[in-house]
C-alpha cells in the first residue's frame, strides 16, 4: 500500500516522470495568479493537475472562482453548496426585521487582526456565493445576507469583507436602492483608504459609477468610470479597465452619442474575444445592438442578440435574457414582425418581473410594449402601457424613461386630434431630456414636434427642411437610420401636398397630411 499523500506533496506528473512538477500549495498559487490576472481558463486548466476529485477547501474554491469568471455559475453554484454567514455574530445583536441601511460594524482605526486560514476560506465562500447569488439575479437574497453579515458581527477592515460590502451594494443597484448603495460604498471607500488598497478605492470609483448610471447622473457617471478608467490601467488591472470601458460605450450608445460608444465598445468586443471573457461578451453585443438598431443594421443586430439570449439561457443570467428579449422586441418592431415583437416581449417582461417587479426592466419592456401597441394604432392599450411604465420609472427615479413615456403619450394625443396637448408634453420631455445631456429621445421628439407643428399652421418646405438638419446631424454616416427614414417620410409628405397644389400657385404655407 502506498504511503498516503500529504496535501502539498508533488502530483504525479504526466509521461516523463523526470518533468518538473508543481506542490499542490504551487499549483493553487499559480491558479490564483491566473486569476488576479483575470485569466480563468487558464486557472482552471492549471488546477485541472490536481485531479477532478480533488476535496481540499482551498481549490474547491479557485474552481468556483474560475468557474464564476468564465460565465459558468450553476456550476460554481453547485460546488460551494448552501450558504453559511461565516464569522461568529456579536452576542448582544439580533439581525434586524426592517429595511434598514445596512451600516457596517467597523472603524477604519482599528487595527486589521490577523484572520485564521478557517475564517479566510470562510469569508471567502461567503463572497463567491454572493457573487453567484447577484450574477443570477437574486439580489433581494443577497442584500438580506449582507444584512444578516453586516448588523450582527464587528468586523475588523480587510480586502474580503470590503469585497462582500461592494456584492451587496451592487445588488442593491439592481433592486433600485441608490441612497442605500451610496452610503454602503462610501463606508467601503473609506475601509480602502485605511488599507491603502488602490485597487480597492478604484473598484468602489466604479460602483459609485455604476449608481450614478442608475440615477441618470450620466455626466458624473461618465467622468467616474473615465477615472476608474485611469487607474486600473495605471495599476495594469486591464479586466477591470475593459469593464469600465464596456460600461461606459453602453452608457454613451443609451444617451446617444453613437459613434463614441460604438468605437468604445468594438473596442471592448475585441478585447472580450481576445481573453475569452463570455461574461462580458454578451453586455458588449446587447449593447452594440442597441446601437445597431438606432442605426438601422438591423442584419448586424439579430445575430448578436439571438446570441446574447442563448449565452443567458446556458450561464443562468436572467437579466441579460430580459435585456435580449427587450431589444429582440424592438428589433421586430423596426421590422413590423409584430407577432413575433409580441412573443418576446412577454417572455422579457415576465422574466423581469421575477427578478424586481418595480424594476428598471420592467419599466423598459413595458414601455417597448406600448410603441408597439402605438404602430399597431391600439392608441387605449398604449396608453395604459406607458402609464404603467412611467409610473415605474418615476418611483425608479429614472427621468429619461419618464421622458420617452411622454412622448407616447404625445404620440396618443396626436392621433386622438389634441395637438396642443401634445406639443405641451413634447416640450416638457424635451426640456428633461437636454438636463440629461441625451440627444437620442430629444432628435425623436424633435421630429414628432416638427411633424405637429407643420400639421397645426402649416409650414413651408424649406422650413420643414431647416427644422430637420438638427436630427440629420445626430445621424450623420447612418441614412438607413429609422429615425432619418421618418425624417425623409415627413419631408416626402410636404412635397407632395406641393406637387397636389401646383394648380394654386402662389401657396407658400403647407399643411402636412397625416
Amino acid at each position: 500500500m502506498p504511503a498516503p499523500m500529504h496535501p502539498d506533496d508533488p502530483t504525479p506528473a504526466d509521461g516523463d516522470n523526470r518533468a518538473p512538477t508543481l506542490t499542490r500549495r504551487g499549483t493553487r498559487k499559480l491558479a490564483r495568479i491566473y486569476l488576479d490576472a483575470s485569466a480563468p481558463a487558464a486557472a482552471l486548466e492549471a488546477l485541472s493537475g490536481l485531479g477532478s476529485k480533488s476535496s481540499d477547501r482551498e481549490t474547491m474554491l479557485l474552481r468556483a472562482e474560475a468557474m464564476l469568471g468564465l460565465g459558468r455559475a450553476p456550476e460554481a453554484d453547485a460546488l460551494l453548496g448552501r450558504v453559511i454567514i461565516p464569522l461568529p455574530s456579536a452576542a448582544d445583536t439580533a439581525p434586524s426585521l426592517h429595511e434598514v441601511a445596512i451600516l457596517p460594524r467597523w472603524t477604519v482605526d482599528t487595527p486589521e487582526r490577523r484572520m485564521s486560514r478557517r475564517d479566510r476560506l470562510d469569508l471567502s465562500r461567503f463572497l463567491l456565493q454572493l457573487r453567484v447569488l447577484h450574477r443570477t439575479g437574486r439580489y433581494r437574497f443577497v442584500v438580506g445576507l449582507g444584512r444578516a453579515f453586516f448588523s450582527t458581527r464587528d468586523l475588523a477592515p480587510g480586502v474580503l469583507v470590503a469585497r462582500i460590502a461592494s456584492v451587496v451594494a451592487q445588488s442593491m443597484l439592481a433592486l433600485r436602492r441608490p441612497v442605500e448603495a451610496r452610503a454602503l460604498y462610501g463606508n467601503v471607500l473609506a475601509l480602502y483608504d485605511g488599507l491603502h488598497s488602490d485597487e480597492g478605492v478604484a473598484d468602489t470609483l466604479l460602483g459609485m459609477a455604476n449608481t450614478l448610471l442608475l440615477e441618470c447622473r450620466w455626466n458624473e457617471a461618465d467622468k467616474l468610470y473615465e477615472e476608474a478608467n485611469s487607474r486600473y490601467r495605471r495599476m495594469g488591472q486591464l479586466d477591470k479597465a475593459l469593464a469600465c470601458m464596456v460600461n461606459l460605450g453602453v452608457l454613451r450608445v443609451t444617451r446617444g452619442d453613437l459613434a463614441s460608444g460604438r468605437a468604445l465598445l468594438l473596442q471592448a468586443l475585441d478585447q472580450c474575444t481576445r481573453a475569452g471573457d463570455e461574461r462580458r461578451m454578451s453586455t458588449v453585443h446587447l449593447g452594440l445592438a442597441l446601437a445597431e438598431i438606432r442605426v438601422g443594421d438591423f442584419a448586424a443586430a439579430r445575430p448578436r442578440l439571438l446570441g446574447a439570449l442563448r449565452r443567458a439561457r446556458l450561464g443562468n443570467v436572467p437579466r441579460d435574457r430580459a435585456l435580449a428579449c427587450r431589444l429582440l422586441g424592438l428589433l421586430f418592431i423596426h421590422l413590423r414582425r409584430f407577432r413575433r415583437a409580441h412573443l418576446v416581449l412577454a417572455a422579457g417582461l415576465s422574466i423581469a418581473r421575477e427578478i424586481a417587479p418595480d424594476g428598471d426592466l420592467c419599466f423598459e419592456i413595458l414601455r417597448t410594449q406600448a410603441e408597439l401597441a402605438l404602430t399597431e394604432r391600439r392608441m387605449r392599450e398604449a396608453r395604459r402601457l406607458a402609464e404603467e411604465s412611467q409610473a415605474l420609472s418615476l418611483a425608479y427615479g429614472d427621468m429619461c424613461e419618464a421622458a420617452a413615456a411622454e412622448r407616447t403619450f404625445a404620440e396618443c394625443d396626436a392621433a386622438e386630434g389634441h395637438i396642443e396637448t401634445a406639443l405641451g408634453r413634447i416640450r416638457s420631455a424635451r426640456s428633461l431630456l437636454g438636463r440629461l445631456g441625451e440627444t437620442y429621445e430629444r432628435a425623436r421628439l424633435a421630429l414628432l414636434e416638427l411633424r405637429l407643428e407643420a400639421k397645426r399652421q402649416g409650414m413651408s418646405v424649406d422650413q420643414v427642411r431647416e427644422g430637420l438638419q438638427d436630427v440629420r446631424r445626430a445621424f450623420h454616416g447612418h441614412p438607413r437610420a429609422p429615425i432619418l427614414r421618418e425624417a425623409r417620410g415627413v419631408l416626402a409628405a410636404v412635397r407632395r401636398s406641393l406637387l397636389a397644389r401646383t394648380a394654386a400657385p402662389g401657396t407658400t404655407r403647407l399643411a402636412i397630411p397625416r
